[in-house]
């Protein structure tokens, strides 16, 4: 999508669109920088499988201004360490609530509910979550440049930053809302005894925490869904 004369343009494009899983969204903007919202690669041991990484080198992309993970599902996520590897990322957004102790149990739960399964793509989804998140805390700590955290929320504005709410090109968080993200976390937390995983969650409770977006470019509005469901 481009708006205005190329030198003043905004692109989104879609990757893996119409498949049953996979979709990854990357966005030019207008100030010619670049951001990502999700990702997802087939064979985590082969990068080329990785649309979105192969987008961003054909494309000589250096830096990424925002990286985003909507929610916890593989499908969102998978391969998204291939890019923390390869390209620095000035902000990163994820997925509202879990603090940096709850958050421990997600991966902890992802690995035990994988364990449970015994399949091999369920392992290697949740060491890639895993991954994930270890690369960030060591980017997070990095002395030159740390990369910068956002914890979306409805109703934020996640971009420009500093916050201008008359910036030409704004991007606002249009979910999850609080009580959605209260209910996951005690979602979460209530499938432990201890140490033990005790239940699981459906699968769809991960969607509660799922970032929209909204991209505003002068006149134009787009809006990023990625799963969100419905309100709370």
């Amino acid at each position: 999508m481009t708006t205005n004369s190329l030198g003043n343009r905004l692109e989104v494009h879609v990757l893996n669109a119409g498949r049953a899983e996979g979709e990854s969204i990357v966005v030019r903007t207008p100030e010619n920088t670049w951001g990502v919202i999700d990702c997802y690669a087939r064979q985590l041991g082969d990068r080329n499988t990785n649309a979105t990484l192969s987008f961003l080198r054909e494309r000589n992309v250096g830096r990424l201004e925002f990286l985003c993970l909507t929610h916890p599902h593989e499908d969102h996520f998978r391969g998204m360490s291939h890019i923390l590897e390869e390209i620095p990322v000035r902000f990163f957004w994820r997925f509202a609530g879990m603090s940096k102790e709850k958050l421990k149990f997600l991966v902890y739960y992802a690995k035990m509910s994988a364990e449970k399964t015994g399949e091999q793509g369920e392992v290697e989804n949740a060491d890639e979550l895993h991954q994930i998140f270890t690369l960030l805390a060591k980017l997070r700590r990095r002395c030159k440049g740390p990369l910068k955290f956002k914890h979306a929320v409805l109703g934020q504005q996640l971009y420009p930053v500093p916050v201008d709410q008359n910036a030409h090109f704004q991007v606002w968080a249009m979910a999850p809302s609080g009580s959605a993200t209260e209910l996951y976390e005690d979602g979460i937390m209530r499938c432990f005894d201890g140490d033990r995983l005790k239940e699981e969650l459906p699968r769809s409770h991960h969607n509660l925490v799922s970032i929209g977006l909204l991209i505003i470019f002068r006149r134009t509005r787009i809006i990023l869904g990625g799963d969100v469901e419905q309100p709370y």
